[in-house]
């Protein structure tokens, strides 16, 4: 079973970070959420409190296993890889979800003919040959990516790093099947079977999520909506704190 660390107290919120990375990079909203819901801060299989877990190489087995030991209704708040499980587990078990709002998060990551919002496969051919080779010089290419834009950029950047490893080195072998994950994974077929309320949260300066791929979401979940942060990249919720609070607060305090 999965590790959860608990803080606050009201309406259930669970928060799930993105690849390679743990919760901790959300300890800069972590108390002004505690202070208005219960959040149920849970890191990923194969990452930071759950590194000893295996991350399987199916983005609907990680689901189950958020779902585990989630709520039995609640608000979903997922950034990236987070985003995309949460996705995925608002189609396995609709009842779950109350409120839904994804950071960062595009249903098909890797670009092709029928979709341009995204990145290049030879991106994630070149990471999954560089976990191999030297697997933190990946990482840190990748956090370097996340950044790229921001006007925040120099400050975001060292922030990713110091929490990277703050609560251990995620598994190789994990990160491996995140990688495969995200190289397959196209969401988009399945984006109507969602009836929960969503709120899609992009950086105008974002190059891994683009804003499009926000819009895009929105407009094909029966109850979506979608705000771009001006001047964030990958991570609005360190580089623009008050603006993704407000945004985050107010979606999910509404009747």
């Amino acid at each position: 079973m999965l590790k959860t660390d608990v803080r606050g107290d009201g309406p259930d919120l669970i928060v799930l970070h993105g690849w390679a990375l743990n919760c901790g990079l959300f300890d800069g909203v972590a108390d002004a959420l505690a202070a208005q819901f219960c959040v149920h801060f849970i890191d990923l299989p194969g990452h930071g409190h759950n590194a000893g877990i295996e991350l399987p190489a199916g983005i609907d087995d990680i689901a189950r296993q958020v779902l585990d030991v989630a709520p039995a209704h609640a608000n979903w708040l997922g950034w990236s890889l987070g985003g995309q499980t949460a996705l995925a587990a608002a189609t396995l078990a609709p009842e779950r979800i109350a409120r839904l709002v994804t950071v960062a998060t595009t249903p098909k990551l890797v670009a092709g003919a029928d979709w341009q919002k995204a990145v290049p496969e030879k991106t994630l051919q070149e990471m999954a040959q560089g976990l191999h080779d030297d697997f933190r010089k990946t990482v840190k290419n990748f956090l370097s990516l996340q950044v790229i834009g921001d006007e925040h950029a120099h400050t975001l950047l060292r922030d990713l790093r110091q929490k990277t490893y703050a609560r251990g080195e995620p598994h190789v072998e994990s990160l491996s099947n995140g990688l495969k994950i995200l190289h397959k994974l196209d969401l988009r077929p399945r984006l109507a079977e969602i009836h929960a309320p969503l709120l899609s949260i992009m950086g105008s300066r974002d190059r891994l999520a683009p804003p499009t791929a926000g819009e895009y979401l929105a407009e094909h979940v029966r109850d979506g909506r979608s705000i771009t942060i001006h001047g964030a990249a990958h991570a609005p919720f360190i580089s623009h704190r008050e603006a993704f609070l407000d945004a985050v607060e107010g979606f999910l305090q509404q009747d």
